[in-house]
């Protein structure tokens, strides 16, 4: 089980992908942009995932990841993942350049999700997970 992040504005969207996660075990906590994701972040140092947009108001979702990237503790080594209609070869580049590891276009299948996230789990908990 992971402890996950899910970053939208769109509630629809943070609903269905928090949903789906529940449905595999994990824990999810919810933000509709980078500065409310910033202050969930704050109060839970041991999330493993973010799952974010990048359009977004107030804080879009590059932005958040590079303020985490900036601090000097453990969630600055935060594993992202953008879900978003962006489609940018800067986007794509500025998000390289902050270690995000991967991207997924919107919209998107339940199995795109399901497969990133057991992917981590492997990675992060180890096969036995």
């Amino acid at each position: 089980m992971l402890k996950i992040l899910v970053v939208d504005d769109s509630e629809t969207v943070r609903l269905k992908i928090s949903q789906l996660l529940k449905q595999l075990g994990h824990k999810v906590l919810e933000a509709e942009n980078g500065i409310v994701a910033l202050e969930v972040l704050r109060g839970n140092p041991d999330l493993e995932l973010c799952i974010c947009d990048i359009n977004m108001p107030e804080m879009d979702g590059l932005t958040f990841v590079e303020e985490v990237r900036k601090k000097n503790d453990e969630t600055k080594d935060l594993t992202f993942f953008m879900c978003t209609t962006e489609t940018s070869k800067a986007h794509r580049d500025k998000a390289k350049s902050l270690g995000v590891r991967g991207w997924i276009h919107k919209p998107y299948k339940d199995s795109q999700i399901i497969h990133l996230v057991e992917f981590m789990v492997k990675e992060l908990l180890g096969d036995t997970a």
